[in-house]
């Protein structure tokens, strides 16, 4: 299994997060769940295939192949580095550190047991993003009630985060000024 392969399963497992699920931004999701699960200890490339596992494409078979081919390519990867260490290519150091992070790798994957595969279903969790769920929402009122600078603040603040929304909260604050400017001239010329 090459880094190719797993960048194409990282492919295929976005595909499913965009066409599944209903996110703003389904990378940013399926990188949080990656971190997670490399925060619990995983390996990144175990990480992908669990996550690929859980959405019903891989299954436990597979993803045992898969996982012996990765082991195969870091004991490759031990081989070329002492082929490199012996004819003095690279020093002792980071020689020694290279295959104590390798070795390591390697002994997650072999200790970590595969659990069979859950039926995938949508979740109906948090969105990973640094507005938060509620309060994203919470965005749409500061144009309401600040017309057009509430939109262009509340454009400045979001778009990093999600563009369209940025996009939606800028044209709720001209069509709010509008709204008001609209209602102040009607005012004013019913009641001189």
């Amino acid at each position: 299994m090459s880094s190719v392969d797993i960048s194409e399963i990282y492919e295929k497992l976005l595909q499913i997060y965009e066409t599944r699920y209903d996110y703003t931004n389904p990378k940013a999701v399926l990188n949080y769940r990656i971190n997670e699960l490399v925060r619990e200890g995983r390996i990144k490339e175990d990480a992908i295939l669990t996550l690929y596992e859980e959405e019903g494409e891989l299954t436990r078979e597979e993803k045992e192949k898969i996982k012996e081919v990765i082991i195969k390519k870091k004991e490759r990867s031990i081989e070329r580095l002492t082929t490199l260490f012996s004819k003095g290519e690279i020093s002792e150091e980071p020689y020694k550190r290279a295959i104590e992070t390798i070795e390591k790798d390697i002994d997650k994957l072999r200790k970590e047991t595969i659990t069979p595969s859950r039926p995938s279903y949508p979740t109906y969790e948090e969105e990973p993003t640094s507005l938060g769920y509620l309060s994203r929402y919470l965005w749409y009122l500061v144009p309401l009630f600040f017309g057009l600078l509430g939109g262009i603040i509340a454009y400045l603040i979001v778009k990093e985060d999600d563009e369209k929304m940025a996009m939606n909260l800028l044209l709720e604050g001209i069509a709010i000024t509008f709204l008001f400017v609209y209602l102040a001239m009607a005012v004013i010329y019913r009641y001189p």
